[in-house]
């Protein structure tokens, strides 16, 4: 149900409620999401971006699917209420609730890529508008 802001802009799709956008930006997403966003949405953007000639942004791409791979590992591999999770509730988990107190959390290496990734965005928007006129 969710689509990217650039797919809406492509579409002319309305921009996204202003309450959705709030209810979005207050929780903390599910790994699966996490995993969603940061292979088909990050893929268009590194695709939409005519400027990345020594392919850095596709490396930042298979860096940050790689440290998801890593949680979504460390998440299958530990005990959580007594049991290990199946495939479907590591994707709807939370990081932050699943990482054991006795480790280093499993979302702690995604912080800076992720950070990078969503600081990116805003600015491959604005040059796919400057590019195509909107």
């Amino acid at each position: 149900m969710r689509q990217p802001v650039l797919d809406r802009l492509i579409g002319d799709r309305p921009p996204l409620a202003p309450e959705l956008v709030e209810e979005l930006a207050t929780h903390e997403p599910t790994l699966g999401t996490l995993k969603e966003a940061c292979d088909a949405s990050y893929e268009r953007l590194i695709a939409a971006r005519a400027d990345d000639h020594y392919g850095t942004e596709a490396k930042a791409r298979e860096n940050l699917i790689a440290l998801l791979g890593a949680a979504e590992y460390n998440t299958e591999h530990t005990d959580i209420g007594g049991r290990r999770l199946n495939a479907v509730e590591i994707d709807a988990c939370q990081l932050s609730v699943v990482s054991p107190d006795d480790q280093d959390p499993f979302w702690d290496n995604l912080l800076k890529p992720m950070l990078s990734l969503a600081e990116s965005i805003p600015y491959a928007i604005a040059r796919w508008l400057d590019r195509h006129g909107a």
